[in-house]
């Protein structure tokens, strides 16, 4: 319904978007709307309107502006349009064409991450978990045919053709369906987590992912420095990753990690940055997860895993082991609500403290091994701190012109006493910067 001033002058955006809405998809003729609630008041009509846009792009929206210049009232009642103009801009094309492009083969044919069956946790946590190296597990997912009574997700997974498609995480699923609870095991690979230890108060840490073709998740590390399983049950999974240290072409974090700037849709990022995912220094891991297979993701690790198939349904857990309990009471002990996550905003400072007390008393073998190498490491940095600080003096001194002795005392040949100096800087410099020493279904 239009409002008094809406009918005196220029249409809103959100008016045009419910006409776009009204009208359908793509918006390239002249079009006669007859009189209905979302435009007007009953029993009244609107005239020819003729929207500018290109046939090319499918729009239900999305403008960045819309003007509408009419008459007025008529005798009859209608409302008689002398011109409508949608105006897109730049950043709609791109969203338009994003959502209708196919899934470059190329994006598909690099897969550098090792597959592997067979392993012991023993074997696991010496050369995956503690190197901090992802691996595909192909022996601990077993793909079951139930099938998923899921009508309108379904019905809405068939027809979409969102830039951005709806992706569902269910973190409830053990208690809202216990039917999947009852098929769903974790594998011993990554059966000790020690968050289990804070029993109802532990951070969230599984999830039902289910996604249709070109949906997925967006850049990011896993939650509080955890490490994570993900594992397909239907479907396949185009996985991109790089280490800790190097940020992924296209994506801006801040400075505290709180936030990251990214394009806004998987499709975008592929189209625009892919080719170039090689150009920050690294080259990424990258492989296609298939149905049945499991991929371990690292602490840490920048990741994006983009659906190849329609209704895709994977499982995925985050989990602390001895291998990154380290990092992660780092992580928690930050106590910043921007930072820390899984739980409610008012429990986030407090859940190191939590933590530590429940490792106190169950696991207090693996607490003090964390804080013995932390004070080791804060006695390691002093050192170097004081080294650092024992050859300042001498490269002053060198740097200014002046003579310096390995002992300290006045040089009686000069020859010498600069072969000790420049013994000295020679020192200094080849420091070189700093003395840094099975479910199933």
């Amino acid at each position: 319904i239009l409002s008094a001033a809406e009918r005196a002058g220029r249409l809103t955006p959100s008016v045009m978007a419910a006409l776009a809405a009204t009208l359908g998809s793509p918006l390239n003729k002249t079009v006669v709307v007859a009189g209905g609630h979302s435009i007007m008041e009953a029993g009244k009509s609107v005239g020819m309107l003729t929207l500018g846009v290109p046939p090319s792009v499918a729009m239900r929206g999305g403008f960045s502006a819309a003007d509408a210049i009419f008459d007025g009232f008529g005798a009859g009642g209608g409302l008689t349009w002398r011109k409508a103009r949608l105006i897109l801009d730049k950043r709609n094309e791109k969203a338009a064409h994003c959502a209708t492009a196919a899934v470059d083969p190329a994006w598909l044919e690099i897969d550098n991450v090792e597959r592997r069956s067979g392993l012991s946790v023993a074997e696991f946590r010496e050369q995956y978990e503690l190197p901090n190296r992802p691996v595909i597990l192909t022996d601990v997912v077993l793909v079951g045919d139930q099938p998923i009574s899921f009508d309108a997700y379904c019905k809405y997974s068939d027809a979409n053709n969102d830039e951005l498609p709806l992706y569902l995480f269910d973190k409830t699923f053990c208690k809202t369906a216990p039917q999947l609870a009852e098929d769903y095991a974790v594998p011993e690979l990554f059966a000790e987590d020690l968050f289990s230890l804070l029993g109802e108060s532990r951070p969230d840490f599984r999830w039902l992912i289910i996604g249709p073709f070109k949906s997925g998740s967006s850049w990011h590390k896993d939650p509080n420095s955890t490490s994570a399983w993900n594992g397909v049950v239907r479907g396949s999974k185009k996985w991109v990753m790089y280490p800790p240290h190097v940020t992924p072409p296209g994506v801006r974090p801040s400075q505290d990690g709180a936030d990251v700037a990214s394009p806004v849709s998987l499709m975008e990022w592929f189209m625009s940055f892919y080719e170039h995912r090689d150009t920050v220094g690294y080259t990424p891991k990258e492989c296609i997860l298939k149905e049945g297979e499991l991929l371990f993701i690292p602490r840490n690790w920048w990741h994006v895993a983009l659906n190849l198939e329609g209704d895709t349904v994977a499982v995925t857990q985050n989990f602390v082991s001895p291998a990154n309990l380290t990092h992660v009471l780092a992580h928690l002990r930050s106590r910043s609500p921007a930072l820390v996550s899984g739980c409610s905003k008012a429990s986030r400072a407090g859940l190191y403290d939590r933590f530590v007390a429940s490792l106190r008393q169950h696991r207090p073998e693996l607490l003090a091994g964390v804080e013995a190498a932390e004070a080791a490491a804060r006695r390691k940095q002093e050192e170097q701190h004081k080294l650092a600080e024992l050859f300042k003096a001498p490269v002053a001194a060198a740097a200014s012109g002046g003579n310096a002795t390995a002992h300290g005392g006045a040089a009686n040949d000069s020859a010498a006493g600069d072969g000790a100096a420049n013994g000295v800087v020679a020192a200094a410099a080849a420091g070189g910067g700093g003395f840094s020493f099975g479910f199933k279904l």
